[in-house]
């Protein structure tokens, strides 16, 4: 038997992975971000889920055990540097597919008999890794409540 946050985590993912965006990408579990190292690496759409925290209510006797779980999803790409400049198509196809992942979750509304209550949009994406290292980073926090 696994963490209920564990299970919410694995059907995000799994929701991430049933459906199809203008570009494909595969969700995987992880506890956070690796550096994108390899050539692959840095061709391949990346989308981390991760598990962030899950925060008990005031817990009664006889009542549900109602909780407020926290999930994390990332979507980075290395983006191609072109003529010296950041490329605007692939930034643009980025920005695209961050937003269909966005919606597709909020439609999907129900994670392991949690219901999503709110996506927090940290943004779209992150200027200081487009400074350090051309990488598109994305990343939205859902909160889902339900029981233990």
């Amino acid at each position: 038997m696994a963490a209920k946050l564990i299970d919410i985590a694995e059907a995000v993912k799994d929701a991430i992975n049933a459906a199809t965006f203008t570009t494909a990408i595969t969700a995987s579990r992880s506890y956070g971000p690796a550096d994108i190292t390899t050539t692959a690496e840095a061709l391949t759409v990346r989308c981390d889920v991760q598990p962030a925290s899950a925060s008990p209510a005031i817990i009664t006797r006889g009542r549900d055990q109602s909780c407020e779980f926290r999930v994390l999803v990332g979507i980075r790409r290395r983006v191609p540097i072109i003529a010296g400049a950041i490329s605007a198509t692939h930034c643009d196809a980025m920005i695209l597919l961050f937003q269909e992942v966005i919606q597709h979750l909020a439609e999907t509304a129900t994670f392991a008999d949690g219901s999503l209550e709110g996506i927090e949009i940290d943004q779209p994406y992150q200027a200081d890794t487009f400074e350090r290292a051309a990488v598109f980073y994305g990343s939205v926090e859902l909160i889902i409540h339900g029981s233990f």
